[in-house]
């Protein structure tokens, strides 16, 4: 994971802008993709450390 995940995040909604500017849907949906997993990663150890928390 990235040392700064906002700037990766704001790094995906770049691309997907720029890849649908340019008409890229493949590029779009690869970058859309990215972000959507990112979050859920993110999400996903946010909830790993509550568990442990306890």
């Amino acid at each position: 994971m990235a040392a700064n995940p906002s700037l990766t995040a704001v790094h995906h909604h770049w691309a997907l802008i720029e890849a649908l500017a340019a008409g890229d849907a493949e590029a779009a949906v690869e970058a859309l993709h990215a972000d959507i997993t990112q979050s859920f990663n993110l999400l996903r150890s946010d909830i790993a450390e509550g568990e442990g928390g306890d």
